[in-house]
């Protein structure tokens, strides 16, 4: 069993001051639940040959890619987590402040590549800053990431209501 699908939340969805926010917290939704942490989470999936992936990038026009797979005996395992990730994330706080670090080193590293300094200004002055494809400026990218807390995440991505559409093969 394969799957794979949108959800329509994250950087596209999101109002413009909470685009980085939602691209981080689609990353962290796989790091603990209320029921499992990252560990126990994965170590269940691993057992069982479960794979499942949250990702968000800032060039994806749907938002949060959803990509997972399975024996098919094992289905109910893969959907089990995979609505648990998405309506009962913790987003702990050591793994937030991983991510925090890793995400400013990775945009001080763009930095020093004039075509990513050029692009962000191209963007920055073509699209308005409520359009999802405008760029800030390194550091104000590194501000807002260094000021994300746990609540920032927590508030919910998606509407109440909001269903996957997952396509899948057997």
């Amino acid at each position: 069993l394969a799957i794979s699908g949108p959800l329509r939340a994250g950087r596209p969805y999101a109002p413009p001051d909470r685009r980085l926010i939602a691209s981080v917290a689609a990353g962290e939704l796989m790091k603990g639940t209320q029921r499992r942490t990252k560990m126990q989470l994965a170590e269940d999936l691993e057992s069982r040959a479960v794979s499942l992936g949250l990702t968000s990038d800032a060039s994806d026009p749907v938002g949060v890619d959803i990509s997972g797979g399975a024996l098919s005996r094992e289905a109910d395992v893969l959907f089990t987590a995979l609505a648990e990730v998405l309506r009962m994330p913790t987003f702990p706080e050591d793994e937030l402040e991983k991510e925090k670090k890793r995400l400013v080193g990775s945009i001080r590293q763009q930095q020093d590549q004039t075509s990513i300094r050029a692009y962000e200004r191209v963007m920055g002055r073509i699209y308005p800053p409520s359009h999802p494809l405008h760029r800030l400026k390194g550091a104000e990218r590194i501000a807002r990431a260094e000021a994300l807390t746990r609540e920032d995440l927590a508030r919910r991505l998606w509407p109440k209501g909001t269903f996957v559409d997952l396509e899948y093969t057997f």
